[in-house]
Parts: C-alpha cells; sequence; structure tokens
C-alpha cells in the first residue's frame, strides 16, 4: 500500500523536498529513496529513543526504589526506554518516561 508522502509530513517539509527535486533535477521518489535508508541508520547510530514500555510487574525493583535520572522514588511500575538500535535503558519513573 502507498501512501501519500502529504498524509505524513507537514506542507513545508513537502515543499522542501520539491524545492530539492527542482533544484537537483531528481523525482520525489528518487530523494526518498535515497534518504529513508540515511535516517533509518542515522536513528540506529544516534540511539534515539523511539519509545517506552511500561513494566507489569515489579520484578527485582520495589515502590521504595528510586528513578536514576531524578533521584525520585518510582511511586508506581518503571519505564523501560527502547532506542532506535535495539537497546533498552536502566527503568526509569513514569514522571521522566512522560516528560521531555
Amino acid at each position: 500500500m502507498k501512501t501519500q508522502l502529504s498524509t505524513v509530513v507537514s506542507p513545508e517539509t513537502r515543499q522542501a523536498y520539491t524545492r530539492l527535486g527542482d533544484v537537483t533535477g531528481l523525482t520525489l521518489t528518487d530523494l526518498l529513496t535515497a534518504a529513508v535508508p540515511l535516517l533509518e541508520r542515522h536513528c540506529r547510530q544516534a540511539e534515539l529513543v523511539v519509545g517506552y514500555i511500561r513494566l507489569d510487574r515489579w520484578g527485582d525493583l520495589d515502590a521504595s526504589a528510586v528513578c536514576p535520572e531524578c533521584d525520585q522514588p518510582f511511586g508506581d511500575l518503571p519505564w523501560i526506554a527502547v532506542r532506535g538500535n535495539g537497546i533498552t535503558c536502566a527503568p526509569v519513573c513514569s514522571r521522566c518516561a512522560t516528560s521531555e
């Protein structure tokens, strides 16, 4: 199934790709065919957090355990960050997992 670029990016981004295509003489398909693998490789290497998973149970932790990011008690069930390269991080509290 094909996805229209206009449904997944802002109008400004679409215009930028259009201008780049005009300058380089490449089609939008050619630009994206080159860009997507580069972005995917960059995200894997940069170890960007792509999401958090909330744990169902405490495991070896308990409610009095301290979050490694904010040094506050977990309070509720911890969250684990999952990075673009597949590596997970130490559990953090819900405040740290859901804040920017």
